[in-house]
């Protein structure tokens, strides 16, 4: 069934606003009565049907969407029950266009009840939970029901991905060496095309294209909830991305992961290696701040860069390279003048914070 436009324009009544109180009113009653009598249907498709003529009645008599949401909120959880799943999508994203007409708490309720739902009866493959997580971050951010859903992914130690494959490589190697990755790890995806060279926090982003990444759990971690900081869309408050390769000398899977576990929760920390900190600071954003490059952790734009420095695992008679994209603070980047594919940031959570991992197959290290 064809629904009406949530955006489109409602009829202009000419009569009095009494008169149009009056048909309000009578028309919130019968809305009423066939919400009512919808519920009480036991008949599966009879059930669905009122659903969607209720919809379609409101939205064609009538501003208000109170009745739409509460029906959109029915056919979306019979459709999750029964694992419909495009029914059960299309409803979820109608759920999500009515939340900025209507007060927040329904949005709240209806995500408590999908997600009870979910996590009583988890059927849905990962290529539908990581639809609905990309819904979720594109129609209200990372925001509470963003958060409230990645809680019941920790709960459940799931990892989320478009592509099924994905999950079972290095998943062993983590739930091996660092048992509670999948507590603060979720989302999984391969760096195709589809993702653009952008600007972000006022510099280029090339992604790291064939490597697979691993996105960690930072919402709400830092800036009391201002999750600012982590978009990738070139807007205000956004900090840059730059790479990092890291453990280029261990040689032990059980020692590399245990130095990007301890990056994770610890961030990154000054090295011996300051090769640069005499090097003038030609990044025209800081230079005034910094006229020096100074100590501090090294990152780099160039993923080639990062390559060369990452540890390798070695995994079924193959070499994989280790690299974690941070996000960088652009008040505090400098660049050294005679090497500018090198980055140099402080060795802080006000400096530089971990987004993602990164692990793709390459060369062994001569």
């Amino acid at each position: 069934m064809e629904f009406y436009d949530i955006e489109s324009d409602m009829v202009d009544y000419d009569e009095t606003e009494n008169y149009e109180e009056i048909f309000d009113n009578k028309l919130e009653i019968e809305l009423d009565n066939l919400y009512d009598s919808a519920q009480k249907e036991e008949n599966l498709s009879s059930k669905i049907e009122q659903y969607e003529n209720i919809i379609n009645y409101e939205m064609s008599n009538s501003s208000e969407r109170k009745f739409s949401f509460k029906s959109f909120e029915q056919l979306t959880l019979i459709y999750l029950e029964n694992e419909k799943k495009e029914q059960f999508m299309f409803n979820f994203e109608k759920l999500l266009e009515l939340r900025i007409q209507l007060d927040p708490k329904y949005s709240e309720e209806t995500m408590k009840k999908i997600i009870n739902v979910i996590s009583k009866n988890y059927k849905f493959p990962g290529e539908i939970m990581y639809s609905l997580l990309n819904l979720l971050h594109k129609k209200l951010g990372t925001g509470t029901y963003y958060n409230q859903f990645l809680k019941y992914l920790q709960s459940i130690k799931r990892f989320i991905t478009n592509d099924e494959s994905l999950i079972y490589f290095p998943l062993q190697l983590f739930t091996k060496y660092i048992p509670d990755f999948l507590i603060y790890n979720y989302e999984v995806h391969l760096v195709n095309k589809n993702e653009k060279e952008k600007i972000i926090g006022g510099k280029k982003y090339v992604p790291a294209y064939g490597w697979t990444s691993y996105e960690f759990n930072i919402y709400n971690k830092y800036d009391e909830e201002d999750n600012s900081w982590l978009g990738c869309e070139g807007k205000e408050g956004e900090w840059i991305n730059a790479y990092h390769g890291t453990a280029r000398r261990s040689q032990s899977n059980r020692e590399i992961m245990r130095i990007i576990d301890d990056i994770y929760k610890n961030n990154l920390s000054e090295g011996s290696g300051q090769q640069y900190y005499k090097s003038i600071n030609c990044n025209e954003d800081t230079k005034n701040t910094y006229p020096y490059c100074g100590k501090g952790v090294y990152l780099t734009p160039d993923i080639h860069v990062a390559e060369q420095y990452a540890g390798r695992l070695f995994i079924n008679q193959k070499y994989y390279a280790v690299v974690l994209l941070f996000k960088v603070n652009p008040t505090k980047l400098r660049i050294p003048y005679e090497k500018q594919d090198y980055w140099i940031c402080e060795g802080s959570t006000d400096g530089v914070r971990p987004f993602r991992l990164l692990i793709k197959e390459s060369y062994r290290h001569k």
